[in-house]
């Protein structure tokens, strides 16, 4: 499975499949236009703004009407006012699989502080395996054994996030580092859900990474 990531982090977030998919859409239209060809749909995880840029949804859609937009329900008034067909949405419902003929997708929820789903991607053609699982607190409640691709959520390291919390909190000033854990994975929680899952010919990238706590 051949994938572009443009964009990973908390300033944005946009993966490009080879089999048209895009995973998130949290970036200006410049990150986008020159892929724009290749989308054949969009999965949309939540409704935060690195994950989900309204305009450039609508410019896609403008440009490419074809495009189909998949969310949970949480998302279609979203894209409702940003001028987005509702012919074009797929309201999404977790753990069933759905087929779009090339691929089938099966969305799982996920544990943040609003609604989100991961995906889990079944490319039919190639038939390969992919999940996607970002803005998570755990992942241990999804299995995904032999998959192809991972990409997975390592956001922080737990130790060097603890010191960052307690000096914020020696200098008396509120510490982000708290919702961090909240609403993250981390690295070391990634990589034992990877090391029970992955195969011998599996690939994986840790996405979504902070800059501050790694």
């Amino acid at each position: 499975m051949n994938y572009k990531i443009l964009a990973s982090g908390s300033s944005g977030n946009a993966i490009l499949l080879n089999n048209g998919i895009l995973l998130d859409c949290g970036v200006p239209f410049k990150y986008i236009e020159e892929y724009l060809s290749e989308i054949k749909a969009i999965f949309i995880s939540h409704e935060h703004k690195d994950h989900i840029n309204t305009q450039t949804l609508k410019k896609i859609h403008e440009l490419r009407p074809v495009v189909r937009f998949m969310v949970g329900f949480w998302l279609k008034e979203h894209l409702l006012l940003s001028g987005i067909k509702s012919s074009k949405i797929d309201i999404l419902k977790h753990n069933k699989i759905y087929n779009y003929g090339l691929f089938k997708i099966q969305p799982f929820i996920l544990m943040h502080d609003v609604k989100n789903y991961g995906i889990k991607i079944y490319d039919t053609k190639a038939k390969e395996k992919i999940i996607y699982a970002v803005d998570t607190n755990k992942i241990d409640h999804i299995e995904a054994v032999n998959f192809d691709l991972y990409l997975i959520e390592g956001n922080y390291d737990e130790e060097k996030l603890e010191r960052n919390i307690k000096s914020d909190i020696e200098r008396g000033i509120y510490s982000y580092g708290v919702r961090v854990k909240d609403t993250h994975l981390s690295i070391q929680q990634a990589g034992e859900w990877l090391l029970d899952n992955v195969g011998n010919n599996s690939t994986y990238e840790l996405i979504h990474q902070s800059k501050n706590n790694l």
